[in-house]
């Protein structure tokens, strides 16, 4: 939408009239690919589990971390459907009222913070396990530099992700009351480029993601070819890209 959380008058012009009786939806995508892809994920990481703590009774860091990072990836997969069938995110933007365009507001922070905890626990889950399979082999220090540093450099990521979002406005409560039109003409406040802020730290996110998942790898597989360890891996690659 132009003008972001501020459209110009004129594109506000353009809008249909209000429909809050009948809105026109979305579709049903809210529902329906949270829960398909949610159920895979949990339905994995619950497998996982049961064979490395209960069958082989070898349950490790890497482990606990993928376990902690269902939590918030559950609580992602449940704000989709709460958001579009609660608070109005299944409709065009023209047909919500304001308390839903809050509650949407207050609801996104919630889904950033998820979406970092989940990404950040599963990407340091992954170069554990690269960590775990190294100790298994000769592990040179150059290995275990890359994987230190990667989580040292996905935990400051998130860190600083966490403190982006609480400075984000001020006073705070900016960051939803902005899409109220009274609350902007007789408030000041003052807010981050929410835009900007999203699309840099998704490019890190990704490029962190591609790191994470490759450069460990790599030095790995260059010194175990052809055996176990090889498949282990590449099978942690594939689950870590999806």
């Amino acid at each position: 939408m132009p003008g972001g959380l501020h459209p110009p008058l004129s594109v506000m012009e353009s809008w249909p009239a209000r429909n809050t009786i009948n809105p026109e939806s979305h579709g049903s995508a809210s529902i329906v690919l949270p829960a398909i892809f949610g159920s895979i994920a949990v339905t994995a990481v619950i497998l996982r589990l049961w064979a490395r703590c209960v069958i082989q009774r070898q349950g490790k860091l890497d482990d606990f971390f993928i376990a902690l990072a269902l939590i918030p990836a559950i609580g992602l997969n449940i704000s989709f459907p709460l958001g579009a069938y609660n608070y109005g995110e299944n409709h065009h933007v023209w047909d919500n009222t304001l308390p839903q365009l809050l509650q949407s507001r207050k609801l996104a922070i919630a889904q950033e913070l998820f979406y970092i905890l989940a990404s950040c626990f599963t990407k340091i889950s992954v170069l554990l396990f690269y960590r775990r399979m190294g100790h298994r082999t000769t592990i040179s220090p150059r290995f275990l530099n890359i994987i230190y540093l990667s989580i040292a450099s996905v935990a400051a990521y998130t860190l600083a992700f966490f403190i982006v979002i609480w400075v984000a406005c001020r006073p705070f409560s900016a960051y939803w009351m902005e899409v109220d039109p009274e609350y902007t003409a007789t408030h000041k406040y003052k807010c981050y480029n929410e835009p900007v802020h999203l699309i840099t730290a998704t490019f890190i996110s990704l490029l962190q993601d591609i790191l994470a998942t490759t450069l460990p790898a790599r030095d790995l597989l260059d010194r175990q070819p052809g055996s176990v360890v090889e498949l282990k891996v590449y099978r942690q690659v594939s689950e870590g890209e999806v």
